[in-house]
């Protein structure tokens, strides 16, 4: 198992998708959030601690689709180069390949809940009034929630990956299913 997930890694970390879809969920997520709460304070909004947690986290959860496409061009462009069969000539076997798989998705979900946990924080203290922050983790439990939601776009799109091994197939259907 150890030696799948050096592989995922080593794979992922090497590719540009990964960085470019990665840096668009980052800067997308980051941009958004912080027009939401320009845009929200103007308009007389409150976006302090611990209302902020709700409001953004339901805006970063329009972002889901980035790390579900990422995941499944990965998958797909794997079947196309056949680097799945060549796992299973070298010894692997299909369901260690698919756990890894799942388990770099459950990494990249935890990624996304501590950035996601990391803006909303700062996006709080920032529009907080000073001294309202003793309450500022009241409400965070929506991450954990978050966490579940993420997960879930990946798994949907990981099950069209190895459904349809075909790329545009995949994402058209992933899409559609959004």
């Amino acid at each position: 198992m150890k030696k799948l997930l050096q592989l995922e890694y080593i794979k992922y970390t090497r590719s540009n998708l990964f960085y470019i879809f990665l840096g668009l969920f980052v800067a997308i997520l980051a941009l958004s959030e912080i027009i939401t709460v320009h845009v929200g304070t103007t308009a007389g909004l409150k976006f302090g601690f611990p209302d902020v947690w709700g409001n953004l986290v339901y805006v970063a959860s329009w972002l889901n689709f980035f790390l579900g496409l990422m995941i499944l061009i990965s998958i797909t462009s794997e079947y196309q180069s056949r680097t799945f069969r060549q796992h299973v000539v070298d010894g692997m076997e299909k369901m260690d390949i698919f756990i890894a798989k799942y388990l770099y998705a459950i990494g990249l979900a935890i990624f996304a809940v501590l950035f996601v946990a990391i803006t909303v924080i700062i996006a709080g203290y920032s529009a907080s009034a000073p001294g309202s922050n003793a309450d500022m983790f009241k409400g965070s439990e929506i991450l954990g929630r978050y966490f579940l939601q993420v997960l879930g776009y990946m798994s949907m799109a990981i099950f069209f990956a190895f459904l349809f091994r075909n790329t545009s197939v995949g994402i058209i259907v992933y899409l559609f299913y959004m």
